[in-house]
């Protein structure tokens, strides 16, 4: 992997924050943090990095967070997320996540996870294990 994905994987920063160890305290829901050395992996062996984003792109992440109704109480995408895809809309990339898309659209939007936001805004996605095989990486 650490061949061939450096060139094609983008960690936005906030994507990239959340890939630290678990903090002190009971943390929230919205606030898990992944605890394993995957930052320290990404980093070193990876060299990837953290790519900020910028003020078109948090425009954008305002519009949707307002249109599908993102807060800390949402079932669905979170703010972060919802980050993630107004980044890929603005830049014409594509969203990996290991999010199964709904089989039924649910009630309220803020209940709307990362595929179905997707395919509403006409961002292309697929889901990490897709995104192996496009890369031709064999588990």
């Amino acid at each position: 992997m650490e061949d061939i994905l450096p060139e094609k994987i983008i960690l936005i920063k906030p994507i990239f924050d959340e890939i630290e160890p678990l903090p002190s305290g009971k943390p929230s829901r919205r606030k898990m943090k992944i605890n394993c050395p995957v930052r320290l992996w990404l980093q070193e062996a990876m060299h990837i990095k953290a790519t900020p984003i910028n003020a078109d792109v948090k425009k954008k992440a305002l519009k949707l967070k307002d249109k599908y109704e993102t807060d800390d109480n949402s079932q669905g995408a979170g703010e972060t997320d919802i980050d993630l895809i107004a980044f890929a809309s603005l830049n014409n990339h594509t969203v990996v996540t290991l999010e199964a898309e709904q089989k039924q659209i649910p009630g309220k939007k803020r209940n709307y996870r990362i595929p179905l936001i997707c395919k509403k805004e006409n961002v292309r996605y697929i889901n990490f294990v897709e995104m192996l095989r496009q890369c031709d990486i064999r588990v």
